[in-house]
Parts: C-alpha cells; structure tokens; sequence
C-alpha cells in the first residue's frame, strides 16, 4: 500500500498492492509482495516534466502496511522493494 508523494508534500500517486504468504504465513513476505505489486501497477510518466524534477532520487515514498502480526513484520526486507 504505497502513497508517493515528492518534496512538495503533494501526493501524486495513491497505489494499492495486496500480497499474500498462505503457506508460510509469512507477514514480510506478503508485505513484500504487497509492495511490490503496488510499485507494478504504477506510472510515474510525467512527472518530471509537472514538478520540474532532474533527479528521480528526490522522490519520496510513504508506504502503509496493514498485516495481522505487525511485531513479527521485517520493515528493513520491505524497505528493500522499493527502487
């Protein structure tokens, strides 16, 4: 579940992702999934050319995960997903 906003403190983007570990029953790695499935479904196209941007590191990325178990949720292996 990730909301991108930049510098400016405006959210551009708003991109649901779901992820799922039903065997495992693992909580990072449905969050991980969950992240990566919500940057998939993305496009940040143009946004160089709105914000005026030259370097694509200045965008900030707020992500929110929602999960059963959150003490047992590695926030550093899901942190990795993001580009």
């Amino acid at each position: 579940m990730a909301a991108e906003t930049l510098g400016t403190g405006r959210r551009f983007i708003v991109e649901l992702g779901t992820g799922a570990d039903l065997h495992g029953m693992d909580v990072t790695k449905a969050a991980c999934r969950a992240v990566r499935d919500a940057i998939g479904h993305s496009c940040l196209c143009g946004l160089v050319e709105v914000l005026g941007m030259k370097n694509l590191d200045q965008i900030e990325v707020e992500i929110q995960i929602a999960c059963p178990d959150p003490e047992r949720l590695d926030l550093e292996a899901v942190k990795a997903q993001v580009p």
